[in-house]
């Protein structure tokens, strides 16, 4: 794994996947905020770029903050399978393991989650049920969302796919 030195009073992330690494580095004041702001209630989900790496596709997973206000978020959204009637569909996403921020959102704006699944070919039978589920079911806060999915997923807890908190590399 390669390792980014920074300036002190930054942060540096690195997300390997499938091979590929995409590193940033997040400038840190030490100031706290004046005010606090209160968690985003609702969002408007959708998904952005996709990338096939070696073995896996990383997809982008967007949340636009539609509270009508600035407002903070944090951590892993639930990301799972599931089939026409909303039936989940094997093991949910795992967390990545990545660092979690706080991120705040004015009104309208977005930040993104990315979610890696490994390509089912990877693994042999016995070690991935593969589904081809229509939905990915997507939860952040109160917001629960389906949205139209159609590529072959492995399901079980050995080949489960992993998803970042939001805002990371965002």
């Amino acid at each position: 794994m390669k390792h980014t030195r920074v300036a002190a009073g930054a942060a540096a992330a690195t997300l390997v996947v499938g091979g590929l690494t995409a590193s940033t580095a997040f400038a840190s004041t030490g100031a706290t905020p004046a005010t606090t702001t209160p968690s985003c209630p609702t969002f408007a989900v959708s998904l952005g770029m996709q990338q096939g790496t070696a073995g896996s596709m990383v997809q982008a997973i967007r949340f636009r903050n539609t509270s009508g206000h600035r407002c903070t978020v944090s951590g892993y959204p639930g990301v799972s399978y599931a089939n026409r009637h909303r039936i989940m569909l094997g093991w949910p996403a795992a967390p990545g393991g990545q660092r979690v921020s706080t991120v705040t959102l004015a009104a309208g704006a977005s930040t993104t989650a990315f979610l890696q699944s490994p390509d089912p070919g990877n693994f042999a039978p016995m070690d991935c049920l593969v589904y081809r589920p229509a939905l990915l079911r997507v939860h952040l806060g109160s917001t629960v969302s389906y949205l139209s999915w159609g590529r072959s997923e492995c399901t079980t807890h050995f080949g489960r796919s992993f998803v970042s908190p939001v805002g990371w590399l965002s």
